[in-house]
């Protein structure tokens, strides 16, 4: 309403009451010595706030958390996941491919080593195994002829010897005193040698004739034909290699013993009674791992109960943790030496190897060690209780899921210490401290 009054009248008077407008509108003027004692107020606050950074060093902004060196036990450990298994299994397959004719056993039954599993159809094999049998008998009587018409040969050719030597040592005496011819003499010598050679072809110890080696080689060759026979019948019965359970039946009344549940071993068996985890451990920790080390696994089924176990072998070989990978794994056995009822074969269960132990030692929260990036020197900051810092060099030793033992350095039990240190710190440096 003033404005249209007042350019209304700047038409009508000619423009002085505009004039008087944009003078009324104007801001008054502050006088120029306030302004200028205003900016130095500014600028000599400003140069305090850089002179105080300057001197102090880089303050951090954020209040740091604090923890304290205390005495504790600790234990560092190497955590894996892996499946629980029986310390020993064993997959029951066939020698023999027949029907099934009958399956003595079901999951879960408890079973000794050499104890029948199944039956298969034997009907061919019994036959093959009874030819066998006659064959080698045969084989065994007809050695038996030949030995006692060699022995009848044998006896002939003794006192046909016998008989020619008496002869020949006769006429030995007989043809020295010229009693008997050169020729007569000489005939009896050639019927003692003849004699002699004919009872050397016969293979007799003290008197009794010998199977030749030919004839022990044809009877021993029908002997292994009946064995094979004999343990290719026994296959019809299908055992188990081991004290265990029973698993897993894939097997099938009426089917072959190769036509088993998706290709799989007839029979699995394992030890349950003893059990084990397969583990892998990364190459990074291997070297910290030893035989005898003890562990607790874990495990869904068990809740929150534990179980112990012992590291019982570590491979002496590496393999790659996997096809996408580079990193090596190491294959690592523990043996669970307190199963509990509840603990069962192939559930997922997780380890944890104690690597090492102390007690009564001087610690620090993990995040307190502060690692120097280019030398790998530790250390911590304490902090005094206004808030003043101190670096302090330290040694660290067993490594625990929080705290960390210091071995070295001057770190007093007590002192206070920030958490997760920043590499802006400094000696003398005062930070603010996080209300607890």
């Amino acid at each position: 309403m003033i404005l249209s009054k007042i350019f209304n009248g700047s038409k009508k008077f000619g423009g002085k009451t505009a004039i008087r407008a944009r003078q009324y509108f104007k801001k008054p003027k502050k006088p120029k010595k306030a302004i200028i004692a205003s900016l130095a107020v500014v600028f000599c606050l400003s140069c305090f706030l850089v002179i105080r950074a300057m001197s102090a060093g880089a303050e951090p902004a954020d209040a740091v958390s604090v923890g304290t060196a205390a005495r504790a036990n600790l234990a560092e450990t190497v955590s894996v996941a892996g499946f629980i298994e029986g310390a020993e299994s064993a997959d029951v397959v066939s020698q023999i491919d027949s029907e099934i004719v009958s399956i003595l056993v079901s999951a879960g039954d408890k079973v000794k080593k050499d104890q029948v599993l199944a039956v298969l159809d034997g009907a061919d094999l019994s036959r093959d195994a009874v030819l066998a049998q006659t064959s080698y008998e045969k084989a065994k009587c007809d050695l038996q002829a030949e030995l006692e018409r060699a022995q009848r040969d044998y006896d002939d050719a003794q006192r046909a010897f016998s008989e020619a030597r008496r002869i020949y040592e006769a006429n030995q005496m007989l043809y020295a005193e010229g009693a008997i011819s050169r020729e007569e003499f000489i005939r009896s010598e050639n019927s003692f040698h003849s004699a002699k050679a004919c009872l050397s072809a016969y293979s007799a110890i003290n008197g009794t004739v010998q199977a030749t080696p030919s004839q022990l080689k044809s009877l021993e060759m029908e002997k292994e034909s009946l064995d094979r026979k004999k343990a290719e019948l026994e296959n019809i019965y299908i055992k188990s290699p081991i004290d265990g359970t029973v698993t897993r039946v894939n097997a099938r009344l009426g089917r072959y013993a190769s036509d088993t549940e998706n290709d799989r071993a007839m029979f699995i068996i394992e030890d349950l009674a003893n059990m084990q985890m397969e583990v892998k451990i990364s190459e990074y920790d291997i070297g910290r791992l030893a035989i005898g080390q003890k562990a607790r696994i874990s495990s869904d089924v068990l809740g929150r109960e534990t179980v112990p176990g012992t590291v019982s072998a570590i491979s002496p070989t590496g393999e790659q943790k996997s096809a996408t990978q580079s990193e090596m794994v190491v294959p690592v056995r523990i043996d669970i030496t307190g199963a509990g009822p509840g603990l069962i074969a192939g559930v997922s269960a997780k380890a944890r190897i104690e690597i090492a132990k102390a007690s009564n030692v001087l610690a620090v929260p993990l995040e307190a060690i502060l690692e120097h990036p280019e030398n790998g020197t530790l250390m911590v900051y304490t902090i005094s209780r206004d808030g003043v810092l101190k670096a302090v060099p330290v040694e660290t030793g067993i490594e625990g899921d929080f705290l960390i033992e210091i071995v070295g350095g001057d770190l007093k039990e007590g002192d206070r210490v920030v958490l997760n240190p920043s590499l802006t710190y400094e000696d003398g440096m005062q930070v603010p401290v996080k209300e607890d």
